[in-house]
């Protein structure tokens, strides 16, 4: 069973059962700065930042989300299933260490899509978001790319190409490694989307089960997503 404390939100927890392929939170306002340019390694800014757009999206997103509920349909796996976790929206300064020492305790590696926006500026807070970036991947964790602001890319479709290649800047500015996976905010797919992301060779990863963890802030009544899993070998597989 995954203990609540690995639930403990940072925007939300996604699992993907492999070789099958299945997203999202709410959207927040945008609270950080858009990076002119990739930061120095050294963290600094490489040049002055620029004032990210600050609005939100407003209601459900009405586009096909493939897994944005609680779970998806399994396909027929050809091999035993693997369970993956991923985590997105972050870098959060409180959730995120609790999720770190609960995967190092139980020898586990995950999936961290990241927003930009959290770690993009200089201030204290940013500076120590871009220090748990780099923390996760020195953990052996992958950091991907979940866009620089959360906004639906299929429905500003203008703003691809600056949140896909923003974000990886910054991610590959904070730990040395440009972002090999891609996860579009509400799960959204469109064909424009799907073409700026074969341009760049990121793979969109979608998910199976959805806790809904990121609709309160509760751990205690976040519902286990090992609970929605068929009987298999893969959920004697999970300490």
């Amino acid at each position: 069973m995954v203990s609540r404390r690995l639930l403990a939100p940072i925007g939300g927890l996604f699992v993907l059962m492999l070789p099958t392929l299945g997203g999202g939170s709410d959207a927040s306002a945008i609270r950080g700065a858009r990076p002119a340019r990739a930061l120095a390694e050294d963290g600094a800014a490489a040049q002055p930042f620029d004032a990210a757009p600050s609005h939100e999206i407003e209601g459900p997103v009405e586009l096909w989300t493939p897994g944005h509920g609680p779970h998806t349909r399994f396909q027929p796996a050809s091999a035993p299933r693997e369970l993956l976790l991923s985590f997105d929206d972050g870098p959060d300064l409180k959730g995120t260490p609790l999720i770190l020492e609960e995967l190092d305790r139980r020898g586990l590696k995950a999936i961290f899509f990241v927003t930009g926006w959290r770690f993009a500026g200089n201030s204290p807070q940013d500076l120590a978001r871009r220090d748990l970036v780099r923390k996760i991947a020195a953990h052996g964790h992958l950091v991907a790319n979940h866009t620089f602001t959360h906004h639906n890319l299929c429905e500003n479709p203008a703003e691809q190409s600056a949140e896909i290649d923003d974000n990886s800047e910054l991610i590959a500015a904070a730990t040395g490694v440009r972002p090999l996976l891609f996860r579009a905010p509400y799960g959204g797919y469109c064909k424009s989307l799907e073409a700026a992301l074969a341009l760049r060779g990121l793979p969109d990863i979608g998910w199976n089960l959805d806790p809904q963890d990121w609709k309160n802030g509760t751990p205690e009544i976040v519902p286990s997503p090992l609970a929605r899993v068929p009987s298999s070998p893969l959920a004697a597989s999970v300490p």
